[in-house]
Protein backbone atom coordinates (compact mmCIF):
# COMPACT_ATOMS: atom_id res chain seq x y z
CA UNK A 1 0.00 0.00 0.00
CA UNK A 2 2.17 2.93 -1.08
CA UNK A 3 -0.22 5.23 1.06
CA UNK A 4 1.07 4.27 4.09
CA UNK A 5 5.06 5.02 5.34
CA UNK A 6 7.74 3.54 6.17
CA UNK A 7 6.67 3.44 10.38
CA UNK A 8 3.40 1.70 9.36
CA UNK A 9 4.71 -1.10 7.57
CA UNK A 10 7.59 -1.67 10.38
CA UNK A 11 7.26 -0.15 13.61
CA UNK A 12 4.54 -1.96 15.87
CA UNK A 13 1.81 0.09 16.34
CA UNK A 14 1.81 0.58 20.46
CA UNK A 15 5.27 1.12 20.38
CA UNK A 16 6.95 2.85 17.87
CA UNK A 17 10.82 1.97 19.23
CA UNK A 18 10.19 -1.47 18.38
CA UNK A 19 9.64 -3.08 14.88
CA UNK A 20 7.44 -5.65 13.66
CA UNK A 21 9.29 -9.41 13.60
CA UNK A 22 10.81 -10.07 10.22
CA UNK A 23 11.03 -13.46 8.65
CA UNK A 24 14.64 -13.23 6.62
CA UNK A 25 13.88 -13.69 3.35
CA UNK A 26 16.74 -14.68 0.79
CA UNK A 27 15.92 -12.03 -1.94
CA UNK A 28 14.85 -9.29 -0.20
CA UNK A 29 17.34 -9.43 2.76
CA UNK A 30 19.50 -5.93 1.17
CA UNK A 31 15.69 -4.21 0.60
CA UNK A 32 15.28 -4.89 4.04
CA UNK A 33 18.44 -3.36 5.74
CA UNK A 34 17.58 0.11 3.37
CA UNK A 35 14.24 -0.08 4.87
CA UNK A 36 15.30 -0.31 8.27
CA UNK A 37 18.02 2.07 8.28
CA UNK A 38 15.54 4.50 6.35
CA UNK A 39 12.89 4.10 9.02
CA UNK A 40 15.71 5.20 11.78
CA UNK A 41 16.97 8.12 10.01
CA UNK A 42 13.42 9.66 9.45
CA UNK A 43 11.85 9.26 12.62
CA UNK A 44 14.91 9.34 14.81
CA UNK A 45 17.99 10.18 13.69
CA UNK A 46 17.66 12.86 11.11
CA UNK A 47 21.49 13.54 9.92
CA UNK A 48 23.46 11.21 11.48
CA UNK A 49 25.08 8.53 9.39
CA UNK A 50 23.59 5.41 9.41
CA UNK A 51 26.19 3.37 7.07
CA UNK A 52 27.97 1.31 9.89
CA UNK A 53 23.94 0.32 11.07
CA UNK A 54 23.04 -0.55 7.05
CA UNK A 55 26.21 -2.70 6.44
CA UNK A 56 25.92 -4.62 9.71
CA UNK A 57 22.48 -5.44 8.85
CA UNK A 58 23.81 -6.79 5.14
CA UNK A 59 26.02 -8.81 6.71
CA UNK A 60 24.23 -10.60 9.19
CA UNK A 61 21.40 -11.23 6.97
CA UNK A 62 23.19 -12.14 3.95
CA UNK A 63 24.68 -15.04 6.15
CA UNK A 64 21.26 -16.51 7.12
CA UNK A 65 21.00 -16.16 3.20
CA UNK A 66 24.23 -17.64 1.92
CA UNK A 67 25.31 -19.67 4.64
CA UNK A 68 22.33 -21.31 6.88
CA UNK A 69 20.61 -23.75 5.13
CA UNK A 70 17.72 -22.89 7.38
CA UNK A 71 15.25 -23.18 4.47
CA UNK A 72 13.50 -19.77 5.47
CA UNK A 73 13.43 -20.62 9.27
CA UNK A 74 15.14 -17.35 10.15
CA UNK A 75 13.68 -14.28 12.06
CA UNK A 76 14.81 -10.70 12.90
CA UNK A 77 13.61 -7.96 15.75
CA UNK A 78 14.87 -4.53 15.96
CA UNK A 79 14.18 -2.27 18.17
CA UNK A 80 15.57 0.69 19.76
CA UNK A 81 16.20 1.97 23.32
CA UNK A 82 15.98 5.53 23.75
CA UNK A 83 16.96 5.82 26.99
CA UNK A 84 20.59 4.31 26.40
CA UNK A 85 20.61 5.31 22.91
CA UNK A 86 20.89 1.81 21.45
CA UNK A 87 19.62 -0.24 18.67
CA UNK A 88 19.18 -3.66 19.61
CA UNK A 89 19.27 -5.91 16.78
CA UNK A 90 18.53 -9.77 16.86
CA UNK A 91 18.58 -12.35 13.99
CA UNK A 92 17.89 -15.68 14.69
CA UNK A 93 18.17 -18.75 12.05
CA UNK A 94 17.45 -22.61 12.93
CA UNK A 95 20.10 -23.92 9.64
CA UNK A 96 22.88 -25.63 10.84
CA UNK A 97 25.12 -23.30 12.36
CA UNK A 98 28.52 -21.65 12.15
CA UNK A 99 30.72 -24.38 13.44
CA UNK A 100 29.22 -27.11 11.64
CA UNK A 101 29.77 -24.91 8.04
CA UNK A 102 33.39 -24.17 8.82
CA UNK A 103 34.12 -28.03 9.54
CA UNK A 104 32.64 -28.92 6.61
CA UNK A 105 34.32 -26.32 4.81
CA UNK A 106 37.57 -28.17 6.09
CA UNK A 107 38.56 -25.45 8.67
CA UNK A 108 39.46 -27.69 12.06
CA UNK A 109 38.60 -26.13 15.51
CA UNK A 110 39.39 -27.04 18.76
CA UNK A 111 35.66 -26.23 19.95
CA UNK A 112 32.56 -24.55 18.42
CA UNK A 113 33.37 -21.28 20.81
CA UNK A 114 36.60 -21.12 18.31
CA UNK A 115 35.04 -21.64 15.48
CA UNK A 116 32.69 -18.75 16.07
CA UNK A 117 35.79 -16.45 17.09
CA UNK A 118 38.07 -17.30 13.69
CA UNK A 119 34.35 -16.41 12.08
CA UNK A 120 34.80 -13.25 12.90
CA UNK A 121 38.16 -12.97 11.43
CA UNK A 122 38.39 -11.50 7.68
CA UNK A 123 38.51 -14.13 4.97
CA UNK A 124 37.41 -17.07 6.68
CA UNK A 125 34.62 -18.34 4.69
CA UNK A 126 32.25 -21.08 4.36
CA UNK A 127 32.83 -21.56 0.47
CA UNK A 128 28.76 -22.26 0.60
CA UNK A 129 28.59 -19.62 -2.65
CA UNK A 130 30.86 -19.12 -5.43
CA UNK A 131 31.06 -15.16 -4.14
CA UNK A 132 31.61 -15.43 -1.26
CA UNK A 133 34.76 -14.08 0.34
CA UNK A 134 34.07 -15.12 4.30
CA UNK A 135 31.64 -14.19 6.37
CA UNK A 136 31.48 -10.60 6.55
CA UNK A 137 31.19 -10.68 10.23
CA UNK A 138 34.44 -8.47 10.50
CA UNK A 139 32.61 -5.34 9.27
CA UNK A 140 30.49 -5.78 12.06
CA UNK A 141 32.62 -5.79 14.46
CA UNK A 142 34.34 -3.02 13.25
CA UNK A 143 31.24 -0.91 13.70
CA UNK A 144 31.21 -1.67 17.36
CA UNK A 145 32.17 1.31 19.28
CA UNK A 146 31.76 2.15 23.17
CA UNK A 147 28.50 0.47 24.37
CA UNK A 148 28.28 -1.81 21.32
CA UNK A 149 28.52 -5.42 21.77
CA UNK A 150 28.15 -8.56 19.57
CA UNK A 151 27.05 -11.88 20.85
CA UNK A 152 26.67 -14.82 19.00
CA UNK A 153 25.11 -18.47 19.52
CA UNK A 154 25.50 -21.51 17.50
CA UNK A 155 25.57 -24.45 17.67
CA UNK A 156 27.96 -25.61 20.98
CA UNK A 157 29.56 -22.05 21.59
CA UNK A 158 29.22 -18.87 22.65
CA UNK A 159 30.93 -15.75 21.69
CA UNK A 160 30.99 -12.30 23.05
CA UNK A 161 32.44 -8.74 21.10
CA UNK A 162 33.15 -5.49 22.28
CA UNK A 163 34.91 -2.31 21.19
CA UNK A 164 35.57 -3.93 17.74
CA UNK A 165 37.45 -7.25 18.53
CA UNK A 166 39.82 -5.71 20.86
CA UNK A 167 37.53 -7.73 23.82
CA UNK A 168 36.92 -11.29 22.63
CA UNK A 169 35.04 -14.07 25.19
CA UNK A 170 34.51 -17.04 24.27
CA UNK A 171 32.54 -20.30 26.13
CA UNK A 172 30.89 -23.05 25.50
CA UNK A 173 27.49 -24.45 26.53
CA UNK A 174 26.28 -28.16 27.74
CA UNK A 175 23.62 -28.20 24.46
CA UNK A 176 23.55 -27.98 21.07
CA UNK A 177 22.10 -24.91 19.55
CA UNK A 178 20.76 -26.10 16.04
CA UNK A 179 21.42 -22.71 14.13
CA UNK A 180 22.38 -19.26 14.52
CA UNK A 181 21.42 -16.54 17.27
CA UNK A 182 23.23 -12.90 16.80
CA UNK A 183 22.46 -10.20 19.39
CA UNK A 184 24.24 -7.08 17.90
CA UNK A 185 23.65 -3.73 19.59
CA UNK A 186 25.18 -0.17 18.41
CA UNK A 187 24.86 2.99 19.92
CA UNK A 188 23.76 5.65 18.38
CA UNK A 189 26.07 8.87 20.54
CA UNK A 190 29.11 7.21 18.61
CA UNK A 191 27.85 8.03 15.24
CA UNK A 192 29.12 10.70 13.13
CA UNK A 193 25.90 13.49 12.66
CA UNK A 194 26.44 15.53 9.53
CA UNK A 195 23.28 17.43 8.92
CA UNK A 196 19.78 16.69 7.90
CA UNK A 197 18.89 16.44 4.90
CA UNK A 198 16.29 18.73 3.04
CA UNK A 199 14.31 15.51 2.10
CA UNK A 200 14.59 14.50 5.79
CA UNK A 201 13.67 17.79 7.23
CA UNK A 202 10.42 17.65 4.88
CA UNK A 203 9.32 14.90 6.53
CA UNK A 204 6.88 15.23 9.76
CA UNK A 205 7.65 13.22 12.71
Amino acid sequence: DRSRGLGDVYKRQENSSILNLWKVVKNRAQGYSISVTTFFRRTCFDGYDLTGLQTSLDEIYNNIADHSESNGNAFSYISYEEEKHMIHVAACDFGVGIPFTLKRAGYNYENDAEAIRQSLEVGVSAKSQTHNKGFGLDNVTSNLSEGGMLRMVSNSGVVFCTNAKNNVKQYLIDYNFQGTLVFFDICIDCLLYTSPSPRDRSVSR
